[in-house]
């Protein structure tokens, strides 16, 4: 009677001790899981964030030389004696010149330009200085109406929506892909000009090129019409037309979104993915693309831990029960 009675007590201890067990490794699962994940998002975050911080860096240097160059002809022009006045026009050009060039210089920039609304001003009047062999040249002057110049995206863009990024294109002059910014220019309402600068894309992209995103995670620049500015498949044209429009539910989703950064769950050739996105001041978004069991491979390591430690525990708990009974 007494081994029938201390069996059954060590058959009830063990059942405690290992149901305790589980308990505490689920309470403990749970509570890793929770925080592992956290974290995990927060790191995300931070990785976007930083990297977008680059790019965010020079359009902020295009569009506050813009802004400064746009100041530099308003606080020194005087309209109505420029208007239809040749000379005078040249003379307030050679005033300023000095106070272009230095500005252009002091935000490091290739180039910098203001071309004139002959429209407003008669005579063709530009002023264009591009960066050459270390010095800055001034181009050429123009009509901006003559050879239908003023039907390109930098002018008519410009125009109509206030300010304007191009897509990515190849400059042959400089041997580089660049991206222009030109904004609209008015006094009382009258057309002025465009004002503007070039941002060199190349060094963006090959920064997002060899950015480590966990295994074979990939970065994505795209504009305001979700087209691919760089996208490491060269296919790849536009999210909302990818896959016969399969994802335009993601581009709604950012647009939609009142806060710059987010993440989104979505399949993609038949893997589970993960997109985090930021959203850039010029309406240009940054994002990092990768395999959702990448964001969660720490915490599956836990898990993986947790389930063979409960094992083991279990087994040699078995083992002592049964050389106890």
């Amino acid at each position: 009677m007494r081994i029938y009675k201390c069996k059954k007590s060590t058959i009830c201890l063990t059942l405690i001790f290992s149901i305790l067990l589980i308990g505490i490794t689920m309470f403990n699962y749970k509570q890793s899981k929770k925080n592992v994940i956290d974290l995990s998002v927060h790191n995300l975050e931070l990785l976007c964030k930083s990297n977008s911080l680059i790019l965010e860096k020079d359009i902020k240097k295009i569009t506050y030389l813009a802004d400064v160059l746009e100041n530099i002809v308003l606080h020194n022009i005087n309209l109505e004696e420029v208007r239809s006045n040749n000379d005078k026009m040249e003379a307030f050009q050679d005033k300023i010149e000095n106070a272009f060039i230095k500005a252009i210089d002091a935000f490091d920039n290739k180039s910098g330009w203001f071309v004139f609304d002959s429209k407003t001003i008669k005579g063709g009047h530009s002023f264009e200085f591009v960066e050459e062999n270390g010095k800055y040249e001034k181009y050429p002057e123009y009509d901006i109406y003559k050879n239908s110049t003023n039907e390109a995206e930098w002018w008519s863009y410009a125009i109509k929506n206030s300010t304007h990024w191009s897509k990515p294109y190849y400059w042959e002059s400089w041997n580089a892909t660049i991206i222009s910014y030109s904004k609209s220019v008015f006094i009382d309402d009258e057309l002025i000009g465009v004002c503007g600068g070039e941002l060199f894309f190349d060094h963006l992209k090959n920064h997002m090129a060899n950015l480590k995103i966990y295994n074979e995670g990939y970065a994505t620049l795209l504009n305001d019409e979700y087209d691919f500015l760089y996208h490491p498949d060269k296919n790849v044209l536009n999210l909302k037309t990818l896959d016969n429009g399969k994802y335009i539910w993601m581009a709604n989703e950012i647009k939609n979104d009142k806060d710059d950064f987010g993440i989104i769950n979505y399949d993609y050739k038949g893997d589970k993915k993960i997109l985090a996105y930021n959203k850039l001041s010029n309406g240009f978004i940054f994002t990092i693309n990768f395999k959702e069991n990448e964001l969660y491979k720490d915490y599956h390591k836990i898990r993986t831990y947790m389930i063979l430690r409960t094992l083991i525990a279990l087994i040699l708990i078995y083992v002592i029960q049964k050389r106890l009974t």
